[in-house]
């Protein structure tokens, strides 16, 4: 039987680890390549779902990017055509004797733009990174 380094041994699983696995306090568990704990999914990222996890980031930036230019474009047929009546194409959710002015239709897709943006910047750096880990 071949030893066993001690410095191999991780302290609370008591397994021999590899040279790139680290115990995850959050999880209790060690895991091959580990790259970090995401609280997004509250699972370790590591050898067997790193793919996943740049899949559900990609997805993730597809998506802020699809509503701001969605917002956008909204916001820019509404000026373009000055029709400012929102139809059942638009919101049939809201009971129809509800008017909503221009005011309101500006600030509000204005704020969805900027609550987007907010968002796309630290996802994409985020995505950059893992992109560099993951080559």
């Amino acid at each position: 039987m071949q030893l066993i380094d001690h410095v191999q041994l991780c302290p609370d699983c008591e397994i021999v680890r590899t040279p790139r696995s680290r115990h995850c306090g959050t999880c209790n568990q060690c895991v091959e390549r580990f790259d970090h704990h995401c609280p997004w999914i509250n699972n370790c990222i590591g050898i067997n779902n790193h793919k996943y996890f740049m899949i559900f980031v990609s997805v993730l930036i597809l998506n802020i990017i699809t509503t701001f230019c969605l917002t956008l474009f909204n916001l820019i047929e509404m000026i373009e055509t000055g029709n400012w009546n929102l139809n059942d194409d638009y919101i049939h959710f809201i009971d129809k004797s509800i008017k909503l002015n221009k005011f309101v239709i500006i600030i509000s897709s204005v704020l969805v733009m900027v609550i987007t943006l907010f968002f796309l910047v630290p996802v994409t750096i985020l995505m950059s990174v893992h992109i560099k880990n993951f080559c």
